[in-house]
């Protein structure tokens, strides 16, 4: 594992009620871990199982990907 970001975005919305329009934020929060192979190759990959917390840069290990999501990581423990 090479390095992993986060990307904050947000949104207002309208909610209509009874007094008026009413102003709502929401953020979103996403996780993407960027991986390195054994040929050099990068590619970064959305985190859709929790793992950021689990892994640290300078891991590595075994990692199972979908697509453009990251599911897995099994860390090598020699």
């Amino acid at each position: 594992m090479v390095a992993k970001r986060m990307h904050v975005s947000s949104h207002m919305n309208h909610h209509h009620h009874q007094q008026g329009m009413h102003p709502i934020r929401s953020s979103r929060t996403d996780y993407y871990i960027t991986l390195e192979f054994d040929n050099g190759e990068r590619r970064e990959y959305l985190d859709v199982r929790n793992l950021y917390g689990l892994v640290a840069e300078g891991d590595e290990g075994y990692a199972a990907v979908q697509g453009d999501w990251i599911v897995a990581f099994e860390r090598n423990t020699r």
